[in-house]
């Protein structure tokens, strides 16, 4: 389903952008760049900066690159479904994931998916 493939790209998206991150935050400094005596100063608060950024950032991509997968597990229920949107919105929100988004969020518009989604429980089998 197209569903399961937009959360697995988000997934993956969170995790590389964590790892960026991570990177970042190892050495904030880029490769190859030279400052003079005046601006160390600057770039070492601009640095410090930058890692205290990075590691807030860091937390919320884990968290949500971790709920993209967990979510998966989550149907049957009205929240559920309501919940399966707002994660639809919120990559929408991203160029990467807005192609998968828009079309997802479309079929989850449509009647029968809603009844495939929210499925009503089983009569219990009679004694």
């Amino acid at each position: 389903m197209l569903y399961q493939l937009y959360c697995v790209v988000a997934f993956l998206l969170h995790m590389v952008l964590a790892w960026g991150l991570w990177r970042v935050i190892q050495d904030p400094y880029p490769v190859g760049l030279t400052l003079s005596p005046n601006d160390i100063e600057i770039a070492q608060y601009a640095a410090e900066t930058l890692r205290k950024g990075c590691i807030v950032l860091l937390g919320t991509s884990l968290f949500f690159g971790v709920g993209s997968l967990a979510i998966l597990r989550f149907r049957d229920t009205k929240e559920a479904w309501i919940t399966h949107l707002i994660n639809l919105a919120l990559g929408a929100l991203t160029c990467v994931l807005l192609p998968i988004a828009v079309p997802v969020g479309m079929m989850m518009m449509r009647e029968d998916f809603k009844e495939w989604f929210i499925r009503a429980p089983a009569a219990p089998p009679a004694p």
